[in-house]
């Protein structure tokens, strides 16, 4: 009701406070805290009351519940976006022989979906012990080499540090 003489609010910079009353209500949603609102200074002047609170309180229920809402819907539609690019690519994948037009397809659907700048795909030979380049699709990747070849085991394409430093 008065910030001035409320010891939560001591201040060490200024000397008052332009706000003279303060209201703050959390956006909860269960025990989730989805945000908060606060609202300053009446415009006559007065402190905020016990209705106020109980107004604001509702109101922050009502809102809570919207948000909850908007993020479900978003999260939703993310979702379909997801299945329908999978679905794509399988009924693409389904029309084709070609082993190498299959992982560009596979490639350059999973670089739309997830937004990636490039895509690599490289194919293992255990026999050779070598990973070769199968398709690459993006903006910023280098011209296509048409037989890139990396030899590495087993051992160093299941560790992702090892396999990372021979595409740096």
């Amino acid at each position: 009701k008065d910030l001035e003489t409320d010891p939560r609010f001591a201040r060490a910079s200024k000397q008052k406070y332009e706000t003279k009353s303060l209201l703050s209500v959390p956006l909860k949603l269960g025990e989730k805290v989805l945000g908060v609102l606060n609202l300053a200074d009446k415009q006559d002047a007065r402190s905020f009351t016990e209705e106020d609170l109980n107004l604001l309180s509702a109101f922050a229920s009502l809102a809570s519940l919207a948000l909850s809402d908007a993020q479900n819907y978003q999260a939703s539609r993310a979702k379909v976006a997801e299945l329908s690019a999978l679905y794509q690519i399988a009924t693409r994948l389904s029309n084709l022989d070609r082993y190498e037009e299959m992982t560009r397809i596979v490639v350059e659907s999973l670089g739309k979906l997830m937004e990636i700048e490039t895509g690599l795909w490289f194919t293992y030979d255990p026999e050779k012990e070598k990973l070769y380049l199968a398709s690459e699709v993006g903006q910023n990747h280098r011209p296509k080499i048409s037989s890139l070849e990396l030899p590495i085991s087993k051992v160093e394409t299941e560790s992702r540090s090892l396999f990372h430093s021979y595409l740096s």
